[in-house]
């Protein structure tokens, strides 16, 4: 028996809320920059929710209901092909206390199902060379097919 639930969720100013200490452990992770920090704009981010342009899954200890993982994407038309519908990650995070066994696949797998309920044609996910998933990812079907590179211009 499992100890974590998945689900999909709007966002409300009170999983809002609840995400803030993730978005700080993310950041420290993944931010290139001292001085960059997690400051989203929320408002956006609830619209996009609320026309399910963007969709959050979450990660909750079963028996606290803490939330302990997210997995965000956003959704749009392909702008390579119209006919396409795209699902780009826009962030994933889990506790790394919580990152053994196959929580990481089961939350990817579980969004990726109800991407496609959505009518999601295809699905690209993000890996930050610091907290690699990408074996999780090419078990699950994911291609390798670009590299990132940033680059602060002031």
């Amino acid at each position: 028996m499992t100890n974590h639930k998945i689900a999909y969720e709007l966002l409300t100013p009170e999983v809002i809320e609840e995400m803030k200490p993730l978005l700080e452990a993310h950041r420290d992770e993944i931010l290139p920059y001292d001085d960059m920090d997690v400051n989203p704009n929320w408002a956006f981010y609830m619209d996009m929710s609320a026309s399910e342009n963007w969709a959050l899954f979450t990660v909750r200890h079963a028996e606290t209901n803490e939330l302990i993982g997210y997995a965000s994407t956003f959704i749009t038309p392909s702008l390579i092909d119209h006919r396409f519908t795209q699902a780009q990650q826009d962030g994933l995070f889990i506790y790394e206390e919580h990152r053994r066994g196959m929580l990481c696949a089961r939350l990817i797998a579980f969004a990726d199902t109800w991407l496609t309920h959505m009518g999601v044609t295809y699905a690209s996910q993000r890996v930050h060379k610091g907290v690699d998933f990408s074996p999780i990812l090419e078990r699950q079907g994911y291609e390798y097919v670009e590299k990132q590179y940033i680059r602060r211009l002031n």
